[in-house]
């Protein structure tokens, strides 16, 4: 059982319904990896943001595909 419950924002719902299904499988995997506060390889560039949003963190999926997140 994850460790944490996911919600989704009407924009990435509508972005992910966009992208391709290699890109799909990959976020999946990493959502899941998210919701049971496993580590990600560094090539996801997991990190904390600053200033305004720094409660919220951010990891890279591809160039053009970014996950914010907030562990709460």
């Amino acid at each position: 059982m994850a460790k944490y419950k996911i919600y989704y924002h009407k924009d990435f719902i509508k972005a992910y319904k966009k992208i391709s299904d290699e890109e799909r499988k990959i976020t999946d995997e990493v959502i899941v990896k998210l919701s049971n506060d496993e580590n990600l390889e560094p090539k996801y560039k997991d990190h904390q943001l600053k200033g305004v949003l720094k409660d919220f963190r951010e990891c890279h999926i591809k160039s053009n595909l970014v996950i914010n997140l907030s562990k709460t």
